[in-house]
């Protein structure tokens, strides 16, 4: 798997240059390793972001204080 800081800088150079105004992102996965950096990076570029989520009810309820970002089942 890839370091988060990877992910994230992927992620960022995909955004760079996107006027971020009123978007809203769904990252499907986002409870857990490339879908957490995906989600901050997203939340850091200005996109209002939901996370749903499965199987993984652990990880989902510790998402938000770790994050700041909802979640949703």
């Amino acid at each position: 798997m890839l370091p988060r800081c990877a992910v994230k800088a992927m992620v960022a150079s995909v955004l760079g240059g996107v006027e971020m105004v009123d978007r809203v992102a769904l990252v499907t996965g986002g409870t857990s390793g490339i879908g957490v950096a995906s989600a901050e990076v997203l939340l850091a570029a200005g996109y209002r972001v939901a996370v749903p989520f499965g199987a993984n009810q652990a990880a989902a309820h510790s998402f938000p204080g770790r994050t700041g970002i909802p979640f949703f089942s």
